[in-house]
Order: C-alpha cells, then sequence, then structure tokens
C-alpha cells in the first residue's frame, strides 16, 4: 500500500499519468516486481477500493496533501464512514482493531468502538509507505501530525530544496538524505539544457524586446532542427511578472505585462497564456506541446514555481525581483528541462536563456549561481561555468560545427607550418580533431569553444611555436565570449589608459610623481584634464 502525496493537482495529473503509461520508467519498474498485480488510483477512486485490490499486489492512491491536512477532519470524505469500504473491517485481529479510529458512541460492552470505514483507516490498517512530492511544502507540525495519521511504515520525501538547517528550539531539523542526483548528472544524461546565458538591463522594456528577439531567433533554429531531424520544437518565453500592490499601483501585474505585449509588440492574444491569481488559461490547454497550440508566451508570478512541465519552455523573462535562491531555482527550474532527453543538433537549443530587468549583472548571476547550487545540486565550481553572459543573438557561432578563428600566428624562422601541424599532432585525439590550420592566413581553427584545459593542453603543445601563446589565449576568449571585465584576475588583456596633463600658464604638462613633489604647482584654479589617447 502506498500513499502518493503531491502538492499540487498540475503534479497530481502528471504522477497519474505516469504510474498509468506502460511506457513510462516508473510503471516499467513497478510491472517488473508486480506485473499485471498493480492498481494505481486517485483518492476519489480509493473511496471504493476494493479488499482484493489492497491486498493482492501493489497499491498506489496518489492525491494532493491537501486532501488529508486539517485541524478537523470531520465532514472530510477520506476520514468518513464509507460503506463501500465496510468490507475490509471484517475479520480483523484485537491488535489491528485496536490502531484504528472509532465511530463514535459504538463501543460495546467490552469498550470495544467499531472501526469507522474510512480511507485513513483504511491505509492505517496496511501501515503504507507515504511518498510526499515537493517534500519541502510539507514540514509543517499540521503536515506531521497528518502523516502520523496513516501509523506510515515509511516516509520518503522528493524534494529538489531538502531542509539542510537545523534549529532545534524552532523545531526545524535537516532532511534525512538518503540518496542525490545532481545536476551536472542530468546534464551528462542530457535532459537539462545547460549553460544559462543570461542578460539584465535597468529598462523592463529593453529586457522584454531582448526576450522576444531570442525567441525569434530560437523558433528560426527550432524550424531548421525539424527539418533536419522531424523533432517539433516551439520555444516558450516564461514571462515572471510582479504581484499586485494596493499601495503601488505601477507594478508590472501579468495583466500589464500582457498588455504590452499585445498593445506595444502586436503579440496575438491568443499566443499568450496567463497563470497567475485570478487567471488559469493553461488549465484550458490539454497539451502544450502539441504542434497546432499557439502559445508561446506565458505570463506569471510564481504560480509555476512548481508541477509545470514543459519542456518547450526555453527563456525566463523577469520583471519581478529574483530574491531567494530557492525561488530562484524553482522558477528557473521550468526552463532548465531539455525536450525528449536529448541534446539537438544546433547547440543554441541546448541552452536555456534568462532576461532579469536589474541594474547588476553580478547580482543577478550570483542569484542564479545560488540558486543552482542550494537548489539544483551543482557545487560551486560547476556553477560558476554555467551561468554566462548573452550579449548579441548571433547564434551562428554557437554551433557545434562553427570553426572559431584566430588572429595569425607571427611569422618567425622557427614558426612554419610544418612546425605547427606537428603541435596539432601532439594534441590528445579529442581535440586534435576539433583543431586546424591555414598555412597561408596563419590562422588556427577550432570547432566549438575552447574550455581551460584545452587551451592549456594547446598551449603546451605549441610551446616551440612563438608567439603561439598569446594567439592560443585571444582564441580562448573569443571562442568563449569572454569580456575582460570578467577574466579573473591575471588573465585580463592589457589596456590602454588616458594620460593626464596639467596645464600651467597656458602649456600642457604630462602629469606625473614631480608634480605630486611640489604642490604648489598645481593651482586650485588649474583643471586637471585628459588630453588624448597615448
Amino acid at each position: 500500500m502506498v500513499l502518493w502525496l503531491v502538492s499540487s493537482t498540475a503534479i497530481q495529473d502528471q504522477t497519474l499519468a505516469a504510474l498509468r503509461n506502460p511506457d513510462h520508467p516508473y510503471r516499467a519498474a513497478l510491472a517488473a516486481d508486480f506485473r499485471r498485480n498493480l492498481v494505481v488510483l486517485t483518492v476519489a477512486e480509493a473511496l471504493s477500493l476494493s479488499r482484493p485490490d489492497a491486498t493482492g499486489g501493489a497499491c498506489i492512491i496518489v492525491g494532493t496533501i491537501q486532501a488529508f491536512r486539517v485541524d478537523e477532519t470531520a465532514g472530510r470524505k477520506v476520514y468518513a464512514d464509507a460503506g463501500a469500504l465496510m468490507d475490509h473491517f471484517s475479520g480483523l485481529s484485537p491488535e489491528q482493531v485496536a490502531r484504528l479510529d472509532k465511530v463514535e458512541g459504538s463501543a460495546d460492552l467490552q469498550g470495544v468502538g467499531r472501526p469507522t470505514a474510512s480511507l485513513c483507516n483504511v491505509l492505517q490498517l496496511h501501515r503504507p509507505m507515504v511518498i510526499v512530492d515537493e517534500a519541502h511544502n510539507a514540514r509543517t507540525p499540521l503536515s506531521f501530525e497528518t502523516l502520523q495519521r496513516f501509523d506510515p511504515s515509511i516516509i520518503l520525501e522528493l524534494t529538489a530544496t531538502p531542509q539542510l538547517a537545523r534549529d532545534v528550539g524552532a523545531e526545524v531539523y535537516p532532511s534525512n538524505v538518503l540518496f542525490h542526483v545532481s545536476a551536472a548528472e542530468l546534464k551528462a544524461e542530457e535532459m537539462i539544457k545547460l549553460p544559462i546565458r543570461l542578460n539584465t538591463d535597468e529598462d523592463w522594456r529593453k529586457v522584454i524586446g531582448q526576450a522576444l528577439d531570442c525567441q525569434s531567433a530560437l523558433e528560426a533554429a527550432a524550424v531548421a532542427e525539424r527539418a533536419d531531424t522531424g523533432e517539433y520544437i516551439r520555444p516558450i518565453i516564461l514571462f515572471q511578472a510582479q504581484a499586485r500592490s494596493k499601495t503601488d499601483p505601477h507594478r508590472l501585474t501579468p495583466e500589464a505585462v500582457v498588455q504590452f505585449l499585445t498593445d506595444d509588440k502586436r503579440i496575438p492574444r491568443d499566443q499568450i497564456a496567463i497563470h497567475a491569481t485570478g487567471h488559469a488559461e493553461l488549465d484550458a490547454i490539454a497539451d502544450i506541446s502539441a504542434p497546432d497550440c499557439p502559445v508561446r508566451y506565458v505570463v506569471t508570478v510564481q504560480k509555476l514555481r512548481e508541477g509545470w512541465d514543459c519542456p518547450f519552455a526555453y527563456i525566463l523573462c523577469s520583471v519581478a525581483e529574483l530574491n531567494s535562491p530557492t525561488a530562484v531555482e524553482q522558477i528557473l527550474g521550468r526552463v532548465l528541462r531539455m525536450p525528449k532527453a536529448r541534446r539537438k543538433t544546433r547547440d543554441v537549443l541546448n541552452r536555456a536563456y534568462a532576461f532579469v530587468a536589474s541594474n547588476s549583472f553580478q547580482t543577478v548571476a550570483e542569484r542564479l549561481k545560488d540558486g543552482l547550487v542550494d537548489g539544483a545540486g551543482f557545487n560551486r565550481l560547476e556553477a560558476e561555468m554555467l551561468v554566462k553572459q548573452h550579449g548579441a543573438f548571433e547564434f551562428d557561432d554557437e554551433r557545434a560545427d562553427f570553426v572559431h578563428k584566430s588572429e595569425a600566428l607571427p611569422d618567425a624562422p622557427s614558426a612554419t607550418a610544418e612546425a605547427v601541424v606537428a603541435a596539432i599532432a601532439k594534441l590528445p585525439p579529442s581535440l586534435k580533431l576539433r583543431v586546424n590550420f591555414d598555412p597561408e592566413t596563419r590562422e588556427i581553427g577550432v570547432m566549438r569553444a575552447l574550455s581551460r584545459d584545452e587551451r592549456n593542453l594547446m598551449q603546451l603543445a605549441f610551446a616551440k611555436v612563438p608567439g603561439a601563446d598569446r594567439v592560443i589565449d585571444r582564441l580562448f576568449i573569443k571562442s568563449n565570449r569572454i569580456k575582460a571585465t570578467e577574466m579573473p584576475e591575471g588573465e585580463k588583456p592589457p589596456f590602454l589608459v588616458p594620460r593626464l596633463c596639467v596645464r600651467r600658464q597656458g602649456m600642457l604638462e604630462l602629469f606625473g610623481p614631480g608634480h605630486l613633489y611640489q604642490p604648489a604647482l598645481i593651482s586650485t584654479h588649474a583643471p586637471i584634464c585628459a588630453s588624448r589617447w597615448i
């Protein structure tokens, strides 16, 4: 007997569909042990559960925790006496009866009352395994009291954000983590889109415009992908708006964002779905992944933090503040899932994109990284490499077969074409296949971006080629679109600064240490100016 509790009807529907689908891994794993002796029910269906189904094999009841989590059980069908369940309570031993809830006023001469023929008592009778999905939402005293009512044999929690803190005084205890799957493993299994390309701007209008440009470019790539592979993808933007406020009428609510999209950007209303307080337009869509579904833009506040499964969501566009790392990870998680868990031939379709209204790229980037570390299972070193700045929308250089060209190698006697070819031959096979050399232009070409380790291997192999170390370093920077300000100390390229001059008696003098030694030479009325680039 298994009671599978989820936090929303959306997750309930997804879980039921997976457990009832013969081709889904969930069902396949259960069928391997139980074959046809398996029944999957909703809570409503379980209210008429037969005794053979409850005892004949595996019985899985899927429902929301809200159906059971109440202070007062009276009036709730799962706790009420039901004639359809009477058969479960015949022939019980005194020990079994003693564990069950009784009908009030039904005690006999021995003081033993009749067990309530309720679904809760059926569960108590079988001491079920209780699975709690999104378990971080079920850690209140009332939640634990509810779980205790079933007299479970084991409680298994599923969550991407387990409780790690301990505060005995506040009754906060860490989760007992038995098994952990990191996001790096999910990426290796081609289940998620990474890295995340991030762009920020103070002007929310520009942020939305950039997200729309990105969607158009991705949709063009998706059309070409379908022509090559037959796989249909329709990239979707998830807009995160701001919640309503009585004190701030100018907040960017879902309605305001939709009005901007329809009025200013001329987007057809049928391509937009609002899913926020007062709106549930996604509920009316049978299959958002269907080719005939027009939706390309979903506007929400936080309703999609959990339970929304749409791998076509590629872009997060937030005009709201991304506050806590957990909220960031759960919102961002909606755009990380890879369609069909299979890499695409166009690398732009293997990535997620985030556009955030903010005046600080670094702050938003750190929050995304914290979300990846705290909520998605990455370690800090992995996260540092997986949030990158997204500048232009020139996607051609992100294709797996695109060749990044270096600047020309210096023309030196010892830097012959033969010496370069010999250096390439020293590279590991996986890297050597991606590197080529054009003897006429003296340019080195590399397919895909170079990693730091690959850059180091190339510099070792080219150690005897004069000037190659600088050329390779520049190629690494170019292929990864690294800006000088983002590079670690010691790796930033040199840059020119203006020389300062002092105007004295109508003449300009280069400002130097000598002027500091003679402060009287600098008048408070003599402005210091930059004359020109040197």
